[in-house]
């Protein structure tokens, strides 16, 4: 799409649509055989699988994190309980 909407720009240079460039575009696609899409296929799904492989780092990266600030919350809500404990057995040492 990016090579079609320059090549598409500079031989309509007045065009300021979005939806012309896309309509021309599809139109092309469909007029193209199997073998001319074929490199952009390819490349298509490689890019795909770049994708997916960031995000399943992202994803597993994520996760550590998630779980490393769970257990940091949780010890952090323990300590708040312990310490509220506390408090409540010195109210009753004073009375």
């Amino acid at each position: 799409m990016s090579e079609f909407r320059q090549q598409y720009n500079a031989e309509n240079p007045n065009n300021k649509s979005v939806a012309n460039v896309s309509k021309a575009a599809g139109e092309k696609w469909r007029a193209m055989s199997d073998e001319e899409k074929a490199p952009y296929v390819e490349k298509a799904e490689q890019k795909k699988k770049d994708y997916e492989k960031t995000k399943a780092t992202f994803d597993n990266k994520e996760s550590a994190s998630s779980k490393k600030a769970k257990t940091q919350n949780d010890e952090e809500v323990k300590s708040e309980v312990e310490d509220e404990g506390s408090d409540e057995e010195n109210e009753d040492d004073d009375e």
